[in-house]
């Protein structure tokens, strides 16, 4: 399951990447700023999938993990909301998509939508750390499904202020959910091979 998860995020990024150009990608992204239009109660989303909300949340996980004892878990999350962020900038640097041509207030290219990937990195890793470390697997398909619709309406809420295209929600959603359900293979994996008194 894990890995299906990880190839359709992959394949999501890879196919928003290669035809964000196309004709029929640029009518669908179009279209869908009329559509999204009725929902700017979304725009209060915006918020929560901001660079300096997800750094602040990530110090306070990495903080309540340390005092559970668990170490690699906390460097698990540092490295994985902070690879993101570089990352982020990087692939915007390297693609240059320009915004959409309407008055959003923002600068810098368009191609990935930081929020979308930041937000499921993000709430989909703290949804973990709370069902394992936290003691609430009796209830994770609830918590997951909360961290995974709240990182879509974050994601969403860029392209209804017409600062992001669909695709850049869409390929930063994918991307985001691929790194995600990577650092969460790798840590459970490492943590097997651990010794039961290893602090992790």
């Amino acid at each position: 399951m894990v890995q299906l998860g990880i190839f359709f995020g992959i394949i999501l990024f890879v196919f928003c990447l290669l035809n964000y150009k196309t004709d029929w990608v640029m009518e669908l992204d179009n279209q869908m700023f009329p559509i999204l239009e009725p929902f700017q109660w979304l725009v209060w989303f915006d918020y929560l999938g901001r660079g300096a909300f997800i750094t602040a949340g990530a110090i306070i996980l990495i903080i309540f993990l340390l005092k559970k004892r668990r170490m690699f878990a906390s460097i698990t999350v540092f490295m994985t909301v902070g690879g993101a962020l570089f990352l982020t900038e990087w692939i915007k640097a390297v693609v240059k998509r320009e915004r959409p041509p309407f008055e959003h207030g923002q600068d810098g290219f368009s191609f990935i939508s930081g929020h979308a990937m930041y937000a499921v990195i993000f709430y989909l890793l703290t949804c973990y750390m709370i069902v394992e470390v936290g003691g609430y697997k009796r209830h994770k398909y609830y918590i997951y499904a909360i961290g995974i619709l709240l990182s879509i309406l974050i994601g969403i809420s860029r392209v209804v202020e017409k600062a992001h295209y669909f695709t850049d929600f869409l390929g930063g959603f994918g991307l985001g959910l691929a790194i995600t359900l990577l650092a969460i293979h790798y840590y459970k994996r490492t943590r097997m091979k651990q010794s039961p008194h290893t602090l992790s």
